[in-house]
This record gives C-alpha cells, structure tokens and sequence, in this order.
C-alpha cells in the first residue's frame, strides 16, 4: 500500500537550532591529490617501521591507507549509483557503507600501531586498545578529535551487523519539485508500531526524522577526511623530524575521486540536515578545500509544503496497518 502524507509549514514557525561549528577544520588539497597522511606515510623511513614486526605481520601503513580509501570509495559509489526504487539493494548498500567506514576508522589504530615496537609490550588483539593498554599517549591525540564523529557510524554499523534490523524506505517531496529518496532505521515502538529509533533519529521541532542518501554519502565522505587529517596531525605532532618533501606519491587519485563524488552529490536534504554537520565541498582551480563539521543552513530551500511517499504492508490477519511517519506530528496510518 503506497501512503502519501501532506504536511504544510510558514517559514515564520519555524525556530532553528543554532551550532557552534567555530572549530570546524578545513584541509585543503593540491593537484597532487594525495593526502598529506599518504605522503608522510609514503616518506617515512622504512626501517624505522615495526609492521613486520607484529604478530600477526601488519600491512606497510601507506598500504593498508590506500586499500582502505579504495575500499571506501567503492560502497560509496555503489550508494549512490543504487536503484532508490530497489528496497533490497539499498538495504545492503547501506550496511557496507556503514561497515566500511568503520572498518577506515579502525584501519586508522593498525596504522599508528605500525610506528611502535612492539617488544616489552602487553599483546592485546584490538589495535586500539593495544595503543591505549600500551600507554602509547599520541592515541590519545587522534581519539579526542574524532570519537564523537565516529560513534554516530559504530553505532549504525553495530545495528546491521544484527540478523534482523528494520530498514524503512520513503521518498520526501519538497513544494512538489525536489524528490529526495530517504530511509530510517526503524524500531519497535511502545505501541508495537513501526517508526524511527530515536537513539539514532533524533527529533525535530516534534518531529520524527530521517536520512536523505545524499546527506549520509557528503557526511561520511567530510568523515574519511577528517580522519585523515587528525590522524596526520597526531604522526607530526609525535614525529616531528619527518619533514614532507614535494615529491610525488601515487594513492591511485582515491582521495580526488571521494572529493569528486561528495561535490557531485547534489545538496537536497531532509528539513532537519540542513542544520546537522556535514561537509562543505570546494573548488579553486586546482586545488579542492573540505570544511568539517559544517552545516548547510544556506542551502536550505524556502519550506512551504512537504509530502512523503511511504511503502506500508498490511497485516495478512488483522487487515490494519500501523506505523510513524517521519516528518509528521503525532500521525500513524491505519486502515
């Protein structure tokens, strides 16, 4: 059964929130493409490196950061090439998108861990708490600037890695010209009516909210940049004798490829987005600039009228539908 729900909101009720972006970072990219993390990775000596030297053998750093970026450019590509029509196919490219975002914030601790010995040191599986267990301070560095960011992915990802998790697909009509193909997470309410988990939706003026594909591929994609950035920050800041030189490296031009694909994402997002960080994307000639967290409150449309477009299923049994509708105030479709 298809639903569509009308809502009509004056810009003069409106109240946003306001956020303290003030310390947003901003990297800034040259023709090279490469990220300065890449080429410091790429220029430090080698045999001052211990990634033989653990059990089991890492990857050379460098390596391991360009598998990584490739791995993450691909799941993202793939998000936003999907049949939005397809509710299978989404579904499942939602959960890699997630996984694999994760899964660079984790390839992040194997890096650092490749600049320590490991001799005299407690041998703990998970690279991180390895760092942590091990009193290796620069972790420390990395971790205060980006868990906050990284906990809204680890707690999605540890969401699809259960065997049943809810996956709602809608589309949101803006004034009846911008479509914008959204989905949530759903939850079990306290009525046992389907709607959005809070723990991850969080509401709106009231409102039960969602996620516009186009605002999770720009946000994750200001999220592997930042995570470079910072995890480069912290190897200077602990190595500082590693001066980076102007020569070439060549990380197959992934960076510029995830830059290229967050610039190409239109910004046509869900009430709420505008006001939540994301990335602002930038071009100046040859060189391309990434600001992180930041919102989009200028790019938000005029909002006069909204429709959702929403796929329920009727209970064989009972012949009654019961959900929540993201966007709408206290409304749950019935037969």
């Amino acid at each position: 059964m298809l639903l569509v729900a009308k809502n009509i909101i004056s810009d003069s009720n409106l109240f946003f929130y306001l956020y303290n972006f003030s310390q947003s970072t901003t990297f800034e990219y040259n023709s090279d493409y490469s990220s300065s993390l890449y080429r410091f990775l790429c220029q430090y000596p080698e045999n001052d490196l211990f990634y033989t030297s653990h059990n089991p053998i890492l990857e050379h750093p460098a390596d391991a950061l360009r598998k990584a970026l490739k791995n993450t450019y691909k799941v993202l590509k793939q998000l936003s090439e999907v049949d939005k029509e397809s509710y299978d196919d989404c579904k499942e490219c939602i959960r890699e998108v997630f996984n694999q975002v994760d899964s660079f914030y984790d390839i992040c601790f194997e890096i650092l861990k490749c600049f320590f010995d490991p001799s005299n040191k407690k041998n703990i599986k998970n690279n991180k708490d390895w760092l942590k267990e091990n009193k290796i301070n620069c972790v420390n560095i990395f971790t205060s600037n980006v868990d906050t960011h990284s906990k809204f992915v680890s707690e999605i990802n540890n969401l699809t890695k259960h065997n049943t998790w809810n996956f709602e697909s809608f589309t949101f009509l803006y004034n009846k010209q911008i479509a914008i193909p959204s989905f949530y997470f759903g939850t079990v309410l306290h009525d046992k009516s389907i709607g959005p988990n809070q723990d991850i939706h969080k509401k709106w003026h009231g409102f039960q909210t969602g996620f516009s594909y186009d605002f999770i591929i720009r946000k994750l994609i200001a999220h592997i940049f930042l995570y470079q950035e910072k995890l480069f920050k912290c190897l200077q800041t602990t190595f500082p004798h590693i001066k980076l030189t102007a020569e070439k490296v060549n990380e197959q031009h992934l960076n510029k490829d995830l830059f290229e694909l967050a610039f190409n994402t239109t910004i046509n997002f869900l009430p709420n987005e505008y006001e939540l960080p994301s990335g602002i994307f930038i071009k100046q000639n040859n060189n391309y600039l990434i600001q992180y967290p930041k919102n989009q409150r200028n790019k938000q449309p005029k909002l006069i009228s909204w429709e959702i477009n929403y796929n329920i299923e009727t209970n064989p049994r009972t012949n009654k539908i019961s959900g929540v509708l993201p966007y709408f105030q206290n409304i749950k479709p019935k037969q």
